[in-house]
Parts: C-alpha cells; sequence; structure tokens
C-alpha cells in the first residue's frame, strides 16, 4: 500500500490552490508519498513546503482519507489569505480554482 498526504489550501475569497505537475498536465493540490516514519501530517507539511515554499507549521485540519487502487491518500485543510507559491521543478504552473463546499 502506498501512502501519501497532502494539503488543499482554501481562502477567504472561496478559492483553492492548484499545482500543474510535469509532465502529464494534470492538475492537483500540493502532496505525495510518506517517508519511512514519517506520519501523514509531516508528509503533508513537507510536500507543501517542497512544492510551494510554504512554510505552514503545521498540516490542517484533517479533510478526508480515501484508500482505493493501492494508495492510501489523506488530506488536510489549510487555510490562508494569498497564495503565493514557488513552484518546484515538480510544477510548471499553479491556479486558483472555486473551492468546493468543504465540511466543517
Amino acid at each position: 500500500m502506498l501512502r501519501t498526504a497532502g494539503i488543499l489550501f482554501t481562502s477567504d475569497r472561496g478559492t483553492v490552490l492548484l499545482l500543474r505537475r510535469v509532465p502529464d498536465g494534470t492538475w492537483d493540490y500540493p502532496g505525495g508519498r510518506l517517508k519511512s516514519g514519517e506520519t501523514p501530517q509531516q508528509a503533508a507539511i513537507r510536500k507543501a513546503l517542497e512544492e510551494t515554499g510554504f512554510r505552514c507549521g503545521h498540516s490542517g485540519r484533517f479533510l478526508c482519507r480515501r484508500v482505493r487502487d493501492g494508495i492510501d491518500y489523506v488530506t488536510f485543510a489549510y487555510s490562508c489569505e494569498e497564495f503565493v507559491p514557488r513552484l518546484s521543478r515538480e510544477h510548471d504552473a499553479d491556479s486558483e480554482a472555486r473551492r468546493p463546499s468543504i465540511p466543517r
């Protein structure tokens, strides 16, 4: 089972941060594989820093966990005022999208 985690960054303007992955051009939020001994929270914070340059200090609140097709993915929601990502070489663009309704 591949264990992964990510952070869905949300803004007060009702948007979420999306990053376009290289080379397939798919859009997603920051996240990736857990390293050995790492918790989902630690992995989400590390991947957010690696992929956006954003040092969030905590992973935000638990949003959901999905286990499908051999992948265990934990998602956290983190609220911030604005998105100014510094993209890693894994991504070639960022965008804001309208945020879906996120349960509280």
